[in-house]
């Protein structure tokens, strides 16, 4: 079995009821930081464009974007709260890596969680699958790669 396929394993077999409570309470914390962040981003102009975005370009209403009442298709609900909590500059800082968690892992897990109707722990597992994943493939990365790197989303706040 490849290292890849070890961790894909991993991530799939992973249930709530095996998520130690901190663990839950720091995905908690993480979503209710969130949705603060992305409710203010989502007034912004790069919040409001993604949003119109995200309508426009039509498709099967699926999910919600945050600060607006229009249902779009997961992916374009993704993106635009992604757009939208990143826009402030309040979201979460990873300290060692200097990227940002929640707006790839929470707007994904939040999208694809209300398309699939998935109940709260499941949707929590998401996110700290997620962030595990991305703090993994940090991890794996090469400091001198990772600090020059185009494939995160690194802070501007160093």
């Amino acid at each position: 079995m490849t290292i890849s396929e070890r961790l894909a394993d991993h991530f799939v077999g992973l249930r709530a009821g095996d998520l130690p409570p901190n663990l839950i309470e720091d995905a908690q914390t993480l979503v209710l930081d969130y949705v603060g962040v992305g409710l203010a981003g989502s007034q912004t102009d790069s919040g409001r464009i993604a949003a119109r975005f995200a309508a426009e370009t039509g498709g099967v209403a699926e999910a919600s974007m945050i600060g607006d009442r229009r249902r779009v298709p997961a992916v374009h609900a993704a993106f635009a709260n992604a757009i939208a909590s990143h826009s402030v500059e309040l979201d979460d800082v990873d300290v060692l890596a200097l990227f940002h968690f929640s707006p790839p892992v929470v707007s994904s897990a939040l999208a694809v969680a209300e398309r699939e109707q998935a109940n709260g722990g499941d949707f929590l597992v998401a996110v700290v699958a997620g962030c595990e994943m991305m703090a993994r493939a940090s991890a794996a990365t090469p400091s001198e790669t990772a600090s020059t790197s185009q494939c995160w989303l690194r802070s501007r706040r160093t």
